[in-house]
């Protein structure tokens, strides 16, 4: 199956790399459906992924979350194809922001207006190259769209999902359902009062499907494809969210008030612009919108936690096996301070940040000339810690930031700065800062999901609930604490500011945390140094 010679630079595994794809390919070999690849930063996961494929001898269909990891597979395998939204492709004869998904060809053999030879169309070309390459590059979401919807990527042999902790959120997003603003504009729609009872949701979701079906029909030949298939789309989710909902309904007590909208199986969404509304928990839809589209998975990622987990909050209906690759970085390298000064939780918030602050100052501090990254896991966090060190006499360059299209250009100012110190309240992943880019990250607060959330709230109350919310927080951790060493040269340290890591999160759950992990943490660390002098004293 494999036609192609592997690039230059992987024609030699390092040390580590056979036996985690021996073990993998044995699994697959003894009929095991989906085998977790717990494997760290560094350990080549991509590679492994694709020797497994190879060793397999079969086509794929490669799965990662975002289009710079579909070109970076690319860039280190060139014989891939990357298939990516209609979007992003632009016709023979486009202008100005017109691109494939402005296709104006309403069947297969119709025309479009912005191509001189339809089966020339750039999409179509991609998409019939990666539908017959060895390695087929789609980000979930896209795979999601197109197994589901149009069927080209449904029946694989093999699925390789990299960043595969990432998927529960991936499967939410897909599942959830959203009326978008242009159908609330063109039906002149006002959405149902906040508080609405179920079947009154479920009447208004009927009617807006009636609706939108009839002006779709009046409007004919007149609309777009992209704008049908648009349509198309939105009546059918919303007749399937019509009757999710009334299933929860026929399932409640007729003598209790569970039919409200904070019960059931769909929650309503209220911090969005238009009505919304979201499953508590995805795993009953994972066999049908995941699962059924492939019959192997490889499942990779650096933070899989807990592959017990994982199974069952994604509905994976098969057998499993986890194979576990060890950390190449010297422990000595990546040291993990608990540095308990300040118990951080809503009802201590005022008190937590002068004692955050003061211990940042010392920490800043203790590494001159060192750049410094900062979680601060909320924004509200985020500005109270800036407002802070404004006045806390840091000599430092200072950065941060609220819209999150400035992220790119402020790590770019950051990495070129003397010593800067970057406060972030989301960048627990997709951030890179390997060398001497930054060789300090600061823990603030324990990143566990916000309790306020109707749907966490919710999620925590059902079965397994508890694993699933400190799965969740051990996962961030691992990932915050990771951002500077991405090497085994790399040389950083973390600390962890936040009592309620100690007290709470470590204590209960430790071994949830990588014994990669484990083995890094240091709590011999005298924690006086960071507190104030009368805090010190008290201690």
């Amino acid at each position: 199956m494999s036609q192609h010679s592997l690039p230059a630079w992987a024609s030699a595994p390092r040390a580590h790399q056979p036996a985690a794809i021996d073990a993998a390919v044995e699994a697959f070999n003894a009929g095991t459906e989906v085998v977790f690849m717990d494997a760290p930063t560094g350990s080549g996961k991509t590679y492994i992924g694709e020797m497994i494929r190879r060793e397999l001898d079969t086509r794929c269909v490669y799965v990662c979350s975002d289009k710079q990891l579909q070109d970076q597979f690319l860039r280190d395998f060139p014989y891939a194809r990357v298939l990516k939204g209609r979007q992003n492709y632009r016709p023979t004869y486009a202008t100005g922001k017109i691109t494939c998904e402005d296709c104006t060809a309403v069947s297969a053999d119709d025309d479009c207006m912005w191509c001189a030879d339809r089966n020339m169309c750039p999409y179509q070309v991609a998409k019939a190259q990666a539908r017959f390459a060895e390695v087929a590059v789609l980000n979930t979401s896209y795979f999601l769209t197109e197994a589901n919807y149009v069927g080209t990527f449904s029946k694989n042999d093999l699925v390789i999902i990299d960043e595969g902790d990432m998927l529960e959120d991936a499967l939410l997003s897909f599942v959830e359902y959203r009326v978008p603003e242009y159908v609330m504009r063109d039906l002149r729609l006002r959405a149902p009062t906040k508080g609405a009872r179920k079947p009154t949701l479920i009447g208004w979701l009927n009617a807006v499907a009636t609706a939108a079906r009839q002006l779709v029909q009046s409007r004919g030949g007149a609309m777009e494809r992209k704008h049908q298939n648009r349509w198309a789309a939105f009546i059918d989710d919303t007749k399937r969210v019509a009757a999710e909902l009334q299933r929860d309904v026929a399932a409640a007590d007729p003598e209790s008030d569970t039919e409200a909208d904070d019960a059931g199986r769909w929650l309503r969404d209220y911090d969005t612009k238009t009505f919304a509304m979201k499953p508590v928990q995805v795993a009953g839809y994972g066999p049908k919108a995941l699962w059924r589209h492939g019959k192997r998975f490889l499942i990779m990622s650096a933070t899989i936690i807990s592959p017990d987990e994982m199974v069952h909050s994604l509905g994976i209906p098969y057998d499993f096996e986890t194979v576990t690759v060890p950390m190449t970085f010297p422990v000595a390298n990546r040291p993990i301070i608990l540095a308990p000064v300040a118990n951080v939780t809503y009802a201590t918030f005022d008190l937590a940040v002068p004692q955050l602050v003061f211990a940042i100052a010392q920490i800043i501090a203790m590494h001159p000339g060192e750049r410094v990254l900062v979680h601060c896991v909320s924004k509200k966090l985020n500005e109270a810690l800036c407002a802070g060190i404004a006045v806390a006499g840091v000599v430092r360059p200072i950065f941060t930031y609220s819209n999150p299209n400035e992220r790119t250009d402020l790590i770019k100012d950051f990495v070129n700065s003397d010593g800067g110190v970057l406060f972030s309240h989301s960048m627990d992943r997709g951030v890179d800062l390997p060398g001497d880019m930054c060789s300090v990250v600061i823990i603030a607060k324990v990143p566990s999901p916000a309790l306020g959330d109707k749907r966490v709230s919710a999620r925590l109350h059902l079965p397994g609930g508890e694993q699933w919310y400190a799965v969740q927080a051990v996962r961030k951790v691992v990932q915050m604490s990771g951002r500077h060493v991405r090497s085994d040269t790399d040389v950083g340290v973390t600390y962890i500011l936040d009592a309620q890591f100690t007290t709470n999160l470590w204590r209960r759950n430790r071994g949830l945390f990588p014994a990669w992990w484990r083995e890094a943490v240091d709590s011999s660390f005298d924690v006086r140094q960071l507190m104030p002098a009368r805090m010190s004293k008290a201690s």
